[in-house]
């Protein structure tokens, strides 16, 4: 998977898992992203699993862990995002 691709999984992932931290009225933005590439990841399946690390009223920490279809870690993103009224 073109790392480009993986980078916009991840972003979908930790949006939707800061989406369910805010209140009605609130939205989120990412304000910043690291990605890690821990190994090539082949094949056409993939999983991102998001949690919030810490969730603040100005910014909300989510890490996003992606496995191969074989369980292998291949990547990691933090990131930093955003919330503010819609």
């Amino acid at each position: 998977m073109h790392g480009g691709a993986l980078m916009s999984l991840c972003d979908i992932a930790a949006a939707l898992c800061a989406a369910a931290q805010v209140e009605p009225g609130q939205v989120t933005t990412t304000a910043e992203s690291s990605t890690y590439f821990l190994a090539p990841l082949r094949g056409d399946s993939a999983t991102a699993v998001a949690r919030p690390v810490r969730v603040g009223r100005a910014l909300i920490c989510v890490e996003v862990d992606v496995h191969d279809a074989q369980g292998r870690h291949c990547a990691r993103t933090t990131q930093l995002l955003a919330v503010t009224q819609s």
